[in-house]
């Protein structure tokens, strides 16, 4: 096994363990308490929320994340494509922006941690230099 085969293995590996984390959920107040489940977005699905921002279409990739990453408790997804029209016209813009901020700020801790195994690699291999 080549060493890009290696890391794609591991790679793979590690985004399926974080697609089964049970402890990324958000609770909406506004509705009741309503607790849901979400999921890390592969590249592609990160692309797409890029280019409606881009686009300036921010609350549009808002609906976008909630519609893509949404689970119930047994990891089923919670809305279809269908969903998308109804999001853009009937559900209130600020719980929108709110559930999918919350869901950004996980995706920033997860950042921050390939970060500060980034510098801890950094320092050890400076050491051993």
């Amino acid at each position: 096994m080549g060493l890009g085969d290696e890391f794609l293995e591991r790679a793979s590996k590690r985004y399926k363990e974080e697609l089964q984390d049970k402890e990324n959920f958000i609770i909406v107040p506004e509705l009741g308490d309503l607790k849901f489940f979400y999921r890390p977005m592969n590249i592609k699905q990160r692309d797409k929320i890029f280019k409606l921002i881009n686009d300036d279409k921010y609350n549009e990739a808002c609906a976008e994340a909630i519609i893509i990453r949404a689970r119930d408790v047994d990891g089923k997804r919670m809305f279809r494509e269908a969903h998308r029209q109804q999001f853009l016209t009937e559900v209130p813009p600020k719980i929108v922006e709110r559930i999918a901020g919350e869901m950004n700020t996980f995706d920033k801790d997860i950042d921050d941690e390939s970060e500060e195994a980034r510098t801890e690699s950094g320092a050890s291999l400076a050491k051993k230099s």
